[in-house]
């Protein structure tokens, strides 16, 4: 452990799971879903691990009738 997080959000954590084991990425953590969104933990070639965040859009306007 190097202590280094790098983290982004992205629109689809399942979608890019997905695409990432495909091409052999290493899962440290596997989703996680949570009340503001879901996160998995990557690891680069280094070993440094990156979080991939979505973002449970609770500011997005509601739609009028």
């Amino acid at each position: 452990d190097n202590g280094i997080l790098i983290s982004f959000v992205i629109g689809d954590v399942a979608s890019a799971v997905d695409e990432l084991k495909s091409k052999n990425v290493k899962i440290f953590r596997e989703i996680q879903e949570r009340d503001i969104g879901k996160n998995v933990i990557i690891l680069d070639p280094d070993e440094y691990m990156i979080s991939l965040f979505e973002d449970v859009c609770y500011w997005a306007p509601s739609k009028s009738p």
